[in-house]
């Protein structure tokens, strides 16, 4: 997710999180990318659901696997972003793309 990048420092992540009332949220839809620069092409998009009132984190991926990796180093904006250390991914099973261009 871009917020990893535009995100430096706790002040810029408590703006965000004051802004968007994340504290009233019980849903948060994260589109995810694979892409960890602006100048970096993203090639796969994925998406985390957060449960912020059961603490949980579910990753849709239409290749699996394939956004993994972004998923948990996300993980560590996630906790800065929420105020709550979050440590796992629940993976969930989603149709599969069939090609390479119908990804999320």
């Amino acid at each position: 997710s871009f917020l990893s990048i535009q995100c430096t420092d706790d002040e810029e992540f408590d703006e965000v999180h004051n802004g968007l009332n994340i504290k009233e949220k019980k849903y948060l839809f994260i589109p995810l990318t694979n892409s960890y620069s602006f100048d970096m092409k993203s090639s796969h998009w994925s998406l985390l659901i957060v449960d912020t009132r059961l603490f949980k984190v579910y990753h849709f991926d239409s290749i699996t696997g394939s956004n993994s990796s972004s998923a948990n180093n996300f993980l560590i904006t996630l906790s800065r972003l929420l105020k709550r250390e979050y440590t796992e991914i629940i993976h969930v099973n989603c149709p599969k793309q069939e090609n390479n261009y119908d990804c999320g």
